[in-house]
């Protein structure tokens, strides 16, 4: 039931129109149908509901096998690594590293040898048609397994991104080609980035709103957080942030009664819209350089931090 309810929830409004529009006249026949001859449209709906068990049946079936098939195959993936052939660690330079992993995983024999053990059930079961019973030792496979590479591969320094085990410098690269961060932004639409900024702002813990698009006063984020209101304004630029964005976006913080401005650029500031911040402590700039330092702490260190511990 719970399926059916988030289905709903991701209809749009023409969509579930349609829908009620179909199960009313669904419903209308159904009715007309009782009225005018009961016996022949109750004898129509039970074949229907019976044709109806029987395909949920073999579809639910279907299904479960597919399940068990792919168990079969990622359990395999598993095994085959703990017997040496390593698939996901990719861009390191050490050429040993393969037989590394491999002689550290027989370190703990315990473990090795019981996901081994219910590699062989699991078969069995698969021979025997058990498939629910291949998925289930499937996830007790996974369960053993996955802290078992976790602490492996982390001993030899590696993180996992993108489906690969890697060394962390790499996944860094890839995760800043990713965000746009490694060409300044330069093919990120500039709503997209007035986005991507508050979702910064959300990773060093405030409350996040991106402004409409008219009427915003030039502020393009509000952010709170302890009780402190602040606007920021967002702007992808190449050239030179000049003194006047800054005098506009001090308005805009009192037109909002914030307590704090932020104004964050893909370029620099020049001399003179420096000097209106200095002697405005109130309003934080953010170039590029102090950009890039921050998403690389809170949206690329931090997010390996929080997803390889």
């Amino acid at each position: 039931m719970d399926k059916v309810f988030n289905k709903i929830n991701e209809m749009n409004d023409v969509e579930l129109c349609c829908g009620a529009v179909v199960v009313l006249i669904i419903f209308a026949l159904i009715i007309w149908g009782f009225i005018v001859n009961p016996l022949g449209t109750g004898i129509v709906l039970s074949i229907l509901f019976i044709m109806g068990v029987i395909i949920y049946l073999l579809h639910k079936r279907k299904r479960t096998f597919n399940q068990a098939q792919t168990a079969m195959k990622e359990a395999g993936h598993m095994i085959e690594e703990l017997n040496g052939k390593i698939r996901n660690v990719k861009y390191v330079n050490d050429p040993d590293i393969y037989e590394k992993i491999v002689a550290e995983y027989a370190n703990k024999p315990n473990a090795v040898k019981k996901i081994k053990r219910l590699y062989r059930e699991l078969h069995e079961a698969y021979r025997a048609k058990k498939y629910k019973r291949v998925i289930l030792l499937y996830q007790e496979i996974k369960k053993l397994f996955e802290p078992l590479e976790k602490e492996t591969k982390k001993k030899f320094h590696l993180v996992y991104y993108k489906g690969y085990w890697m060394p962390l410098k790499k996944a860094m690269e890839f995760k800043e080609i990713e965000l746009g961060l490694a060409n300044n932004f330069e093919n990120v639409d500039p709503f997209e980035f007035e986005r991507f900024i508050s979702n910064l702002l959300k990773k060093m813990g405030y409350n996040t709103e991106v402004t409409r698009r008219t009427g915003d006063y030039g502020v393009d984020v509000i952010a709170e957080k302890n009780g402190e209101k602040i606007v920021v304004q967002v702007k992808r630029w190449k050239n030179p942030v000049p003194p006047a964005e800054i005098n506009k976006l001090l308005g805009a913080m009192r037109n909002f009664r914030a307590d704090r401005a932020i104004f964050v650029t893909t370029s620099r500031f020049t001399k003179n819209a420096r000097y209106i911040a200095d002697r405005n402590p109130e309003i934080e700039l953010w170039d590029m350089e102090k950009l890039r330092l921050l998403v690389r702490k809170y949206m690329i260190e931090g997010e390996f931090e929080s997803t390889n511990t």
